[in-house]
């Protein structure tokens, strides 16, 4: 017997076409379903169908993510979910169409032979050889594969690919994760477009005199609140409010985002102590305010399930937003936060 939310499931047409269209590309899904609807002595319950997928996949798999092998890609079941009916019929027919693909693209979906280009970019400075890239999960191919778009925006000048190369050694030097790697670098980028150093030892110790003197000032700033792995993704906002309303903190995910947000959002350089933990004090209050008072102004799903809510506020942060994700997991980071009309 199958409950969700507290509903007998008593045969596979009570659920959603929605939910019937995700089930059929889990491998094994529907016999499962079957099998656990018939079954006189075993009861399963979940909170949703969301839940009750994602469930499914993880309980016959061992991942929550969902191998598509036709069309050579990962994905998880929340970002299915949040897709159009109609687009989500279009790769529920498992062919590789035109149209199949123009829906990929149309929601940012890649495939392995794209996530590649990632890879392509160290191997660019010939560092996809470093222990941090040998053991990667979706989310670490993502975060590689953003760094290699940036690059391509625009034709890079040899100062371009000088900064670029030194930014990956400034990286490897500090970086556990590939997702720190991404955040160290782009700050090293921030640091030189900030301050403008002409030579390479002048960019190299400004930036290692950026993450000294940051270090300890972002101790407290990547404290993160988790909702648990049976958040609503429905409720979010509603949620993440009422984290901040019993003065839980919402961080960002590692030192160096929180860094990286410092040295693009504020006025922040290398001043005293007193001086700099006030404008970090400042800038972390404007986020919180901006996200306890202001208006979710969007929200997407990524390919690893990870969804982002972008909040905004006119009264209390014109022109400024602050970026929010929250992971499988629950936890909830923030990703960015632009308020320079207040600090």
């Amino acid at each position: 017997m199958i409950y969700v939310a507290d509903k007998l499931m008593e045969n596979i047409g009570a659920f959603s076409h929605r939910f019937r269209l995700i089930a059929e590309r889990i491998q094994g899904g529907p016999q499962w379903l079957r099998f656990a609807m018939q079954s006189p002595t075993d009861s399963y319950m979940a909170g949703s169908e969301l839940e009750l997928l994602s469930l499914v996949q993880k309980g016959l798999h061992g991942s929550r993510l969902m191998l598509f092998t036709d069309l050579n890609l990962l994905m998880d079941p929340l970002k299915l979910w949040n897709l159009p009916e109609d687009d989500l019929a279009l790769i529920g027919t498992a062919r590789r169409e035109e149209s199949v693909r123009d829906v990929l693209d149309k929601y940012g979906i890649l495939d392995f032979a794209q996530l590649s280009k990632g890879i392509d970019f160290l191997r660019s400075f010939e560092i996809e050889d470093k222990p941090v890239f040998q053991v990667m999960n979706l989310a670490d191919r993502l975060a590689l594969y953003a760094i290699a778009l940036d690059g391509q925006e625009r034709e890079a000048s040899k100062k371009d690919l000088t900064i670029r190369k030194e930014s990956c050694e400034f990286a490897l030097q500090l970086c556990q994760t590939p997702k720190e790697f991404q955040a160290l670098f782009h700050l090293y980028e921030a640091v030189c477009n900030k301050f403008n150093a002409k030579t390479r030892s002048a960019r190299r110790k400004r930036a290692q005199l950026i993450w000294e003197d940051y270090n300890e000032l972002c101790d407290g700033l990547v404290e993160t609140v988790t909702l648990g792995r049976k958040y609503n993704p429905d409720g979010l906002d509603m949620e993440i409010k009422s984290a901040l309303a019993d003065l839980r903190q919402i961080g960002f995910s590692c030192k160096a985002a929180a860094m990286l947000n410092l040295i693009r959002n504020t006025i922040l350089t290398c001043e005293d102590q007193p001086r700099a933990r006030k404008i970090v004090r400042d800038y972390m209050s404007a986020i919180f305010n901006l996200i306890a008072a202001g208006t979710v102004e969007s929200t997407s799903v990524g390919q690893d399930g990870v969804m982002r809510l972008i909040y905004a506020s006119a009264l209390i942060a014109p022109g400024g937003s602050a970026a929010v994700e929250v992971d499988r997991l629950g936890l909830v980071t923030v990703a960015s936060g632009v308020v320079e009309n207040i600090i």
